[in-house]
């Protein structure tokens, strides 16, 4: 674990007026490459100190979304605002108080050494984390001569989000900041950017591991082809659909969707194949189907928030309900 980071120092927007809760306010935000609608009237609220997910396969819409709120790219129509001021026009005021993190690591010079990364990084800020500071947030501190190149790929990822953090931001911005990462590497990732929400910081990340959003994200938008299908805290989602656990019932001639319904406990139904998914509140579901499909054991486990996500889009369950 690194040094303490200073809590953030929450400035005055330029225009005087009082900071909102509300980091990034995204209203009807639609984006076109000729025929191709890449976002389609997206609107969310992102609160202050929270952690606020993009969630979608690839090609849903994340990054585009990211990068008009940003202010790399012109929406087609709608608006962003980001700490009160649209970053199109306050990009250079923005810049000190935003931490950028894109998709992969092409801004890192394969022949630049870790410590001149850090060092060329601090040049760009006024008040930046100290050289140490910076190494402890990535675990570098020994590899200070070591070529990015020679770093593993959780390594430079690792780099590039205390990087981002360097300048002391308000906001992390982070384009799927642990894709293609192992395990330990993802852990490792989250724990720094848990920290800097506990220090008061705020983040929104795109990402499709749905796992990843389910833990750690306050609040997510689960996109998919540019839209959204569902918008909310990942935990109350699936309580207000009570889907806590899934049970994996054969299908027979027998056993049709009216039958399975009627069961007290079962509230949310697809059907797969040759199986019928049936996500219910409590495990007496379990209970229920074994007395009604006559079987001595069923396949049982927790609902995940990927049920929810492709039951919603389709992308991989065939509709077994309205």
């Amino acid at each position: 674990m690194g040094p303490a980071r200073p809590v953030p120092s929450f400035s005055t927007p330029a225009s005087g007026k009082p900071v909102s809760d509300l980091v990034i306010e995204v209203e009807n935000l639609t984006k076109h490459y000729g025929d191709i609608t890449a976002v389609d009237d997206v609107s969310l609220q992102v609160e202050a100190g929270t952690i606020f997910g993009l969630v979608g396969p690839n090609g849903a819409g994340k990054s585009t979304a990211i990068e008009c709120i940003e202010g790399l790219r012109t929406p087609s129509d709608g608006s962003v605002q980001v700490l009160g001021r649209s970053p199109r026009q306050y990009r250079r005021d923005l810049f000190r108080e935003i931490g950028v993190l894109p998709q992969n690591n092409e801004l890192l010079p394969s022949l630049l050494r870790v410590g001149e990364a850090v060092d060329l990084w601090r040049s760009f800020h006024d008040n930046p984390l100290s050289k140490d500071e910076t190494l402890a947030l990535c675990g570098l501190g020994g590899r200070q001569k070591a070529r990015t190149s020679r770093l593993s790929g959780g390594q430079r990822r690792r780099l590039m989000i205390a990087l981002a953090q360097i300048g002391r931001p308000r906001l992390l911005i982070l384009d799927e900041p642990s894709s293609g990462l192992d395990p330990v590497a993802r852990y490792n990732v989250w724990r720094n950017l848990n920290e800097f929400k506990e220090q008061g910081g705020t983040i929104l990340v795109s990402t499709h591991y749905m796992d990843e959003a389910e833990e750690y994200c306050d609040q997510l938008c689960l996109l998919d082809h540019g839209r959204i299908q569902v918008l909310g805290n990942p935990r109350r989602l699936m309580e207000e659909r009570r889907m806590r656990i899934l049970v994996k019932v054969p299908h027979t001639p027998d056993l049709d969707r009216d039958r399975l319904l009627a069961l007290d406990h079962a509230h949310q139904l697809e059907q797969v194949e040759n199986e019928w998914f049936v996500f219910g509140a409590t495990d007496q579901l379990y209970g229920e189907l074994k007395q009604l499909t006559n079987r001595e054991f069923l396949e049982m486990r927790p609902a995940r928030l990927e049920d929810l996500y492709l039951m919603t889009t389709g992308r991989a369950y065939r509709t077994g309900v309205d």
